[in-house]
């Protein structure tokens, strides 16, 4: 994160609006954020991730932990995450499958609607999970949020943006969820899968960037409610190109 940050700084001196997309969930479904953290507001599920989450220089964390204590704790009645390494039988309230219940909170978010392959953020084990991810990823954008070089130059797409409404025309650096799997990805000679989708969506984004047509990806899906766009910008987030891209390929997440 250090490193993205001198980046972020070096741009910015340079004058540069920066667009960073990043493959995991910025939010949780409508209503979790409230449960956690007291309030109904992506912020604070952003700063309560950045306080509890402890992730080194070697990868090593304690999402497992923080998902298990949630479900015990704060969705005692429902539990919501669910997924864990095979070893990690004192996790007594992370069930290793998808033993849980949705209802009160829901499954999926409005933007994972438009895109059925997505993985839901209460999954953090086995393939295509993303809750590990979301939970870690979160609280790094958090930090990197709150920098002092980058704080009031970093917008959070659609949370700070209204969607494409308030974007900046300054330099800035907007960061934005994307979905690789939306994006048709031919693998090069000599490519790994992750390796061919990076490229593909950079390619795919700055030729729509080169032909001033990014923007509409910014914009809410196009059948989405106001109140669902409502609560897209409150504490769900949403994903770059929902109701606008098909989904391409098997899904990472």
């Amino acid at each position: 994160m250090m490193a993205l940050s001198r980046r972020f700084t070096c741009l910015l001196a340079k004058g540069s609006r920066v667009f960073a997309g990043f493959d995991f969930s910025f939010g949780y479904p409508a209503g979790a954020a409230q449960a956690i953290t007291g309030q109904a507001r992506w912020e604070s599920l952003w700063a309560y991730l950045a306080r509890e989450v402890r992730d080194d220089e070697k990868n090593a964390n304690n999402r497992f932990d923080i998902a298990d204590r949630l479900n015990a704790q704060v969705f005692a009645k429902q539990p919501k995450f669910w997924g864990r390494p095979p070893g990690r039988t004192d996790l007594k309230s992370l069930p290793a499958k998808k033993d849980v219940t949705y209802g009160d909170v829901a499954e999926h978010r409005v933007a994972e609607r438009y895109f059925p392959r997505a993985q839901p953020v209460w999954k953090m084990f086995t393939t295509g999970s993303v809750g590990g991810q979301s939970m870690t990823g979160i609280a790094q954008l958090e930090i990197l949020r709150q920098d002092p070089a980058l704080k009031n130059h970093l917008l959070v797409w659609p949370f700070d943006t209204d969607f494409d409404q308030g974007l900046s025309h300054r330099p800035s650096i907007t960061l934005a969820e994307l979905y690789p799997s939306a994006f048709t990805v031919e693998p090069q000679t000599g490519e790994v899968l992750d390796e061919a989708q990076v490229r593909s969506v950079v390619d795919a984004l700055v030729s729509r960037d080169q032909a001033d047509v990014l923007r509409p990806l910014l914009a809410p899906p196009p059948d989405a409610t106001p109140e669902q766009q409502a609560l897209m910008i409150a504490e769900e987030g949403s994903i770059i190109g929902a109701g606008l891209l098909n989904v391409q390929g098997t899904s990472s997440r």
